[in-house]
């Protein structure tokens, strides 16, 4: 994944990694007699390429065995679906999270368990490159939103178009769910020491998260990214979204 962000190309498995993948599961085991495909984000696979795929399945190879590792079951097809064993994997636990950085700061703890609870793996990789976790950069984009001064939603769409679309996608998921976690910050009797983290402080953001414009919120950045994935013009779906979000702020 880092390595397609870097590339600033999206991250979707095409025609040719399907055909890639056929040819090396026809191919003799050099030891032992079984064949094993992990397929990371199967949800990511083209359109195109889903009938290759189902195919793979629907035919595979002896001694072959074939494994999905899925973050969102319900962006599959329901053909290839129809045609696997699910098996969950029950996510960590806060408790995982206090556990494995118990020596650290609280300010810390509670900012890697807001962005990346309950995968501990991604919040031990921030750890080591804070950058990561895009706190400062939704910090500027929220607050020039909130604002509304059109140069400056100019300047800050203008900083968002030079990342790598993934890291945009990214971005805007995280923004529903700082968002989100804002919104309910009230009924969730959150921690008072667990609020500031830095860059935002949730109980000020629930200030800004009100109930007239929370439907509104959640609708231009669930569109903002469905455009991105639709490859729309970066720059006219951030403006667009970026102008929404200060209507919304605002409970217009």
């Amino acid at each position: 994944q880092q390595t397609i962000a870097t590339k600033n190309q999206q991250l979707q498995i095409p025609v040719k990694e399907i055909q890639n993948l056929q040819h090396k599961l026809s191919l003799t085991a050099a030891e032992g007699k079984n064949r094993v495909l992990l397929l990371w984000m199967p949800e990511a696979i083209k359109v195109s390429a889903s009938n290759k795929l189902l195919k793979l399945i629907e035919e595979p190879l002896d001694n072959t065995y074939i494994i999905f590792v899925t973050h969102n079951k319900g962006r599959l097809l329901p053909t290839i679906l129809s045609r696997c064993a699910p098996w969950h994997c029950k996510p960590l636990t806060a408790e995982a999270f206090e556990q494995h950085f118990s020596g650290e700061a609280e300010n810390l703890k509670a900012l890697l368990n807001m962005v990346f609870a309950p995968n501990l793996g991604a919040a031990i990789t921030a750890k080591n490159d804070p950058s990561t976790t895009q706190i400062e950069l939704f910090a500027h984009w929220m607050r020039t939103c909130y604002k509304g001064v059109p140069v400056e939603i100019t300047a800050v769409v203008n900083e968002l178009a030079t990342q790598p679309k993934e890291a945009v996608k990214t971005l805007i998921t995280r923004s529903m769910h700082f968002l989100e976690r804002g919104y309910y910050h009230n009924v969730q009797a959150t921690d008072t020491s667990a609020t500031d983290l830095g860059a935002i402080n949730v109980q000020k953001l629930s200030t800004a998260v009100v109930p007239a414009g929370a439907q509104l919120i959640t609708k231009t950045l669930g569109s903002c990214l469905r455009d991105l994935e639709r490859n729309i013009h970066l720059k006219t779906s951030l403006t667009h979204a970026s102008y929404q979000l200060h209507r919304a702020f605002r409970g217009q």
